[in-house]
This record gives C-alpha cells, sequence and structure tokens, in this order.
C-alpha cells in the first residue's frame, strides 16, 4: 500500500472470472471515441450495463474501501482491452466524467481483469511528480484507487492481451483535505486494532471520523 493509492481485492473472484468472460463476447470499440481530441489513447473498450452494476455491487461490500473514500455516485464501469501496440500515455482524468449523467471525479479505479504473465509490457505509471513514477501491474482481481487528478498512463503492451475495468467516483466529501483526514483516520483505525486491540482508542477515532462525514459532506 502507498501514500498515493490504495490497493484492494475484489471481494468474489469466481464471480470475477464468470465477467471476464462475458466480456469477451460484447461489442469492442476504438477507445480513442471517448476522447476524440486526445491523441494519446490507443485501446478497445466496451460497456454492459448488468455486468456494471455487478461489479458495483461487489466493491460496496468492502468496507475498508467504503469507509476511505465516502462514495456518493459512480460512473459506469469501462472494460478495456489493450492489445500489442496499444498504450495510453501521461494524462490526468477530466474533473467530469459519465457522459449524460456526469459527475465530480474525486477517485479513479482500475480493476486488472488480466494476471501479469498474460501480457507484457502495459504496467501503469503513477507519477508522484513531473518525473518520478511508481509502476503497478496487479493481479486478477486486484484493483487500485487513486486521485483523479493524479498524473498516470498505461505503458505500450509488447505481448499478450491486458484486460481490465475503469470507473470514477464521486465522493460525499467535497473537499479533498477532509478526504484525507478521513483516510488517516480509517488507516490509523486498522493500525491500532492490529497492533494493540484498543478499542476505545478506535471508538473515539470513528466519532471524529463521524462528524467530519456529518459536517462536510454534501
Amino acid at each position: 500500500m502507498h501514500s498515493l493509492f490504495d490497493i484492494y481485492e475484489y471481494p468474489d473472484i469466481e464471480e470475477l472470472k464468470t465477467i471476464k468472460s462475458l466480456i469477451q463476447n460484447l461489442e469492442w470499440s476504438d477507445g480513442s471515441r471517448s476522447n476524440p481530441n486526445n491523441p494519446v489513447k490507443v485501446n478497445k473498450q466496451a460497456y454492459d450495463q448488468a455486468l456494471s452494476a455487478q461489479i458495483h455491487q461487489g466493491i460496496y461490500k468492502i468496507g475498508s474501501y467504503v469507509n476511505k473514500v465516502i462514495p456518493r455516485r459512480l460512473t459506469p464501469v469501462t472494460f478495456n482491452k489493450y492489445g500489442v501496440g496499444d498504450h495510453y500515455f501521461r494524462h490526468n482524468d477530466s474533473s467530469l466524467m459519465g457522459g449524460e449523467h456526469q459527475i465530480l471525479t474525486h477517485y479513479s479505479h482500475t480493476l486488472f481483469l488480466s494476471d501479469p504473465d498474460e501480457y507484457e509490457g502495459g504496467e501503469l505509471r503513477i507519477y508522484v511528480n513531473a518525473v518520478d513514477f511508481i509502476p503497478v501491474k496487479l493481479q486478477f482481481g486486484q484493483f487500485i484507487c487513486y486521485p483523479s487528478g493524479v498524473r498516470h498512463e498505461v505503458m505500450p503492451v509488447t505481448e499478450g492481451e491486458r484486460l481490465g475495468a475503469v470507473w470514477w467516483m464521486e465522493s460525499k466529501v467535497i473537499s479533498e483535505p477532509v478526504r484525507e483526514c478521513i483516510s488517516s483516520i480509517t488507516e490509523s483505525c486498522s493500525y491500532i486494532l492490529d497492533k494493540y486491540k484498543d478499542e476505545h482508542l478506535i471508538m473515539n477515532l470513528q466519532e471524529v471520523q463521524d462528524r467530519l462525514i456529518r459536517n462536510f459532506s454534501y
């Protein structure tokens, strides 16, 4: 886990294997059509309302994720496919996403639907500044959550095929510093519970967290 992003496990891997098999039969289109003015994107994309809803239901079962980001709304899931030579070079996600029903983008997500040994290249790079980055190549069923304003890219696939799913989330807490504070409290509670088993201290921290959510949510 890194301070810039968090990594989670999808709660039902067998369900996700079924989803992976089903998306192979979807109608795939040129990914650049979603942003025709951006020449850095070369991939294939597909959509399915039922599968999107299934993934949404799955991630809402992850208590540590929900408690940290305080979701308000999610965009539909976009499934993507990167073949040999496909990429999505360095960019920032738009502040508004979701087509006709746009939402503010506070957090971006990538769910990996291919294991690392199924393709070469294709790593996700999360930039910590203008030059330095963290390479991310997760196992099947893991997803990364990071602030949407963070610059990132998908490097060219050199062999095989990289399947994934992406979506964006609007938090109930619009203030970024307050979201960071809530996130820190969530991490502290997990650490204290694991190391010290101090339920009284955890309760006090959770009360502070609840006050922040009540006063800064919309």
